[in-house]
């Protein structure tokens, strides 16, 4: 095993152990709030360790079953946050997500039989193809992650919020772009390593992929573990008649026009 192997799987566990932290303090902070969108949160950090070990061991229709429920998760959660009775484009998002990840599963599968029959033209091909749908629809997930957040950030400040749920709504939305910027990375990668493969050049993206999911993990960690417990002791602070429970406040933005 050469360096650079070692230190992807040293990477590799490390944001493994991650998810499994996070995934864990996620659910404990959902028993105690009863914020019930949070499951979705479980979900996509479950799934991400889950997809780790695909990855560790080449299993690449799990990596792709799994990226499924990642992506579907983080809608799904989206939609649970931020809406209630106001409408939303989830529904074309959640549509336009489902058809993309269906093209791109059936690539995957001609990418592993023109593998099988060592078509090595087809299968950069259909890796390409593959790599170009799955960023649409993270880009797509992520960025309407990302401009609710900001929206709801925006009707924080109007509103004059107390400045640790304007920063939960802020940071939200820039974790959510840095994931976003994965979608841009995937292509590139596709493009450079189907027809000039370079150790280099993988381990460069392997490092931006875990850096860019990194800050997407502890940007959600650190807005709904961290800052949900300093808006909990706000709200001890306050007179009783001023007290907005955490949920109560992810009530109201989901129904405000």
């Amino acid at each position: 095993m050469n360096p650079n192997q070692i230190l992807n799987i040293s990477l590799s566990m490390l944001v493994l152990i991650l998810y499994v932290v996070i995934t864990i303090r996620i659910f404990k902070r959902m028993k105690e709030t009863k914020l019930k969108n949070l499951r979705w949160l479980i979900a996509f950090f479950a799934a991400q360790t889950i997809i780790g070990f695909t990855q560790m061991m080449y299993f690449i229709i799990g990596f792709y079953v799994i990226q499924i429920i990642i992506l579907l998760s983080l809608i799904l959660f989206t939609k649970e946050t931020f809406y209630k009775v106001r409408k939303s484009a989830f529904i074309p998002i959640f549509i336009s997500t489902i058809i993309m990840l269906s093209f791109d599963f059936a690539f995957v599968l001609m990418r592993l039989n023109a593998q099988s029959m060592g078509n090595t033209h087809d299968y950069n091909m259909y890796y390409i193809l593959d790599m170009y749908l799955l960023s649409l629809s993270t880009i797509l997930a992520s960025l309407w992650y990302a401009s609710v957040s900001f929206s709801s950030y925006n009707m924080a400040k109007e509103q004059n919020f107390d400045e640790i749920t304007i920063l939960r709504y802020k940071v939200l939305g820039v974790s959510a772009i840095f994931y976003a910027a994965l979608g841009f990375i995937y292509p590139i990668h596709a493009t450079i390593n189907s027809f000039y493969r370079h150790q280099m050049e993988v381990q460069i993206f392997t490092s931006v992929t875990v850096a860019l999911s990194l800050i997407f993990a502890l940007g959600n960690y650190y807005s709904w573990i961290i800052l949900g417990k300093k808006i909990k002791k706000l709200k001890e602070s306050l007179p009783s008649e001023e007290e907005l429970s955490e949920e109560e406040i992810t009530k109201m933005f989901k129904e405000e026009a």
